[in-house]
């Protein structure tokens, strides 16, 4: 738990100098009041909060805190500190509930990022597999990373992931995008011929017959693919 990081908003600031002061249970009481319309609650409102209860020892609160932000968010940092306080043996179950949850986010690309950087690439690889249509292509600076890490173990879902970001970009029509969406396609090329016979997934030949049929008209698109050979 980090308190250094920038403290946002004059509450904030307010229990921060509170809990520096040792008077952590007015610092609760400042973090409690109404926020203004629209202001959601963060990290380092989760952190103070966090500091507070540790001042107070009130540890099961403050791991039920730490559960709910990783629930909510799902804040690595905060799930970390929640299994590194249970007691010994405790902690594998919950990291193994902590995943399945994490699997099942309704923001599929919130929970690829969590699986990716925990990590759990296994999980990562099935949730692309099941749920690539959840993804946001929109979402590169999660999804291209996340593509990178799957490369080595799980070819065919990183194959897949590197598709979904060059249609994304083209059934946008965004033509700024194209340089990467180029760089995207070639990457999906190279892993896919990793990828071991039998996997459910498109062969090169069949995937870009399918992309040149429905996106044949984006010249400016395949003149850069054309460049490289493809």
């Amino acid at each position: 738990m980090r308190l250094d990081r920038q403290v946002g908003s004059g509450g904030e600031r307010h229990a921060k100098r509170l809990i520096d002061a040792r008077r952590p249970a007015e610092a609760l009481q400042r973090l409690d009041k109404p926020r203004r319309r629209g202001e959601e609650v963060d990290n380092t409102d989760v952190d103070l909060r966090i500091a507070a209860l540790v001042a107070l020892g009130r540890k099961d609160d403050m791991q039920a805190l730490r559960w709910a932000t990783f629930e909510r968010v799902l804040s690595i940092e905060h799930l970390r500190a929640y299994l590194k306080a249970l007691p010994d043996f405790e902690d594998f179950d919950a990291e193994q509930k902590a995943l399945a949850i994490a699997s099942s986010h309704k923001l599929a690309d919130l929970a690829i990022e969590f699986l990716v950087g925990w990590p759990a690439l296994d999980r990562a690889a099935s949730l692309v597999r099941e749920r690539i249509t959840d993804l946001d292509g929109r979402a590169y600076e999660r999804l291209r990373p996340a593509a990178q890490a799957l490369e080595e173990k799980y070819p065919d879902a990183a194959t897949l992931l590197y598709r979904h970001l060059v249609e994304s970009v083209l059934d946008r029509a965004s033509s700024k995008q194209y340089p990467y969406a180029a760089r995207d396609l070639m990457s999906a090329m190279r892993v896919a011929a990793r990828v071991p016979p039998g996997a459910a997934i498109e062969s090169d030949a069949t995937y870009l017959a399918r992309l040149r049929k429905q996106h044949g008209r984006k010249h400016g698109f395949w003149h850069l693919t054309d460049q490289t050979g493809h």
